[in-house]
This record gives C-alpha cells, sequence and structure tokens, in this order.
C-alpha cells in the first residue's frame, strides 16, 4: 500500500469518526429538548391538578352553602308551623282570623316562590360548574394520553438511537480490524 493510499484510508477514518461525532452531539441535543418537552408537561399536569383542587374546595363550599340554604328552608318551615299554630289559637273572630290567615299564606307563598327561585338558581350553577369540571377533566385526560403517547414516542426513539449507535460502532471497529490487518500484514494476529 502506497503512502498516498494510506493517507486516504486514515482520512476516510477520520471522516467517519468526525461524521459520528456530529450525530452523536445532535442526538444529545435532541435529547435535551426532549426532556425539557417533558418537563413543561409535568409542569402544565401540576398546574391542572392545582386547578382540579380550586374546584374540589369550591365545590365543598357550594355543598355547606346549600347545607346553610337547607337549614333555613327548615327553619322558615319551623317558623309557618308556629304562625299556624298561634293562627289557631287567635281564630276567636272567624272574619279576622281569616283575613290575618290569608295575608300570611299569601307571605308565605310569596317567600317559598322565592325560596324555590333561589333554590333552582343554586342547582343551575352547581350544574354549570360540574360542566365546566367535566371539560377540565376530559381536557386533562386529553393532556395525560397526549404526554404518554409523547413518552411512547421518546422511548421507540431512544431505543432506535442506541441500535444505530451499535451498529455504527461494530461497523467502525471491523474498519479498524481491516486497516490493522492491512496495515500491519497477515503475519499479524487481529485485535480482539
Amino acid at each position: 500500500m502506497t503512502p498516498e493510499e494510506m493517507q486516504n484510508k486514515i482520512e476516510f477514518i477520520l471522516e467517519v469518526q468526525a461524521q459520528h461525532a456530529v450525530n452523536l452531539g445532535r442526538s444529545e441535543a435532541n435529547l435535551d429538548i426532549l426532556r425539557v418537552s417533558v418537563a413543561d408537561l409535568r409542569g402544565t399536569v401540576a398546574d391542572l391538578a392545582k386547578g382540579q383542587k380550586m374546584a374540589d374546595d369550591r365545590m365543598t363550599d357550594l355543598r355547606v352553602t346549600v347545607a346553610d340554604l337547607a337549614g333555613v328552608v327548615r327553619e322558615s318551615v319551623k317558623l309557618s308551623d308556629e304562625r299556624f299554630a298561634r293562627l289557631d289559637e287567635r281564630l276567636g273572630d272567624v272574619a279576622i282570623g281569616q283575613k290575618v290567615a290569608d295575608d300570611r299564606m299569601t307571605d308565605l307563598r310569596i317567600t317559598v316562590a322565592d325560596l324555590a327561585g333561589a333554590v333552582r338558581e343554586s342547582v343551575k350553577l352547581s350544574d354549570n360548574r360540574f360542566t365546566r369540571l367535566d371539560d377540565r377533566l376530559s381536557k386533562l385526560a386529553e393532556a395525560q394520553q397526549a404526554a404518554d403517547d409523547r413518552s411512547a414516542r421518546l422511548d421507540e426513539r431512544m431505543i432506535e438511537l442506541a441500535a444505530a449507535q451499535k451498529a455504527t460502532e461494530e461497523s467502525l471497529n471491523a474498519l479498524i480490524n481491516v486497516l490493522e490487518r492491512h496495515i500491519t500484514g497477515p503475519d499479524h494476529p487481529a485485535r480482539p
């Protein structure tokens, strides 16, 4: 082998090694980008969990409010029962008693109608909150699925990269063995 051929083979080996180093650098940069993306996704999932906690807290507050409202309703019913008992005791004069009873019944109907409207509005607000909560949970589930998909793709890419790295190393070792045998001659044993 002439010195020029030897020099060409050495340059070829050096070029292959340089290209391998560049490819490895690119792979590491891509891996860093994927790590940042996964970290960002974890932050988003943490934010969604905080939002879920806030929604749970609000629902707890709403339950307390509904329980308080039920207490007010029970108290109102109790007061109404007491008013009717006093009304029965005062029925000495039927005409006057009837007028008083009619007035009080009208007031009670208005109060019950107002209370029923307030309860309907509260139920409507609760339904809206549950709908928004369901939407958020759906979005969270979609985001988690997307994260799982990205993670699976990253795992596949890492496996492919490892296989390509191994193939490159095997090819490079084979080339080095051929060159060593070519440079040292057939009388010398090959490197293990």
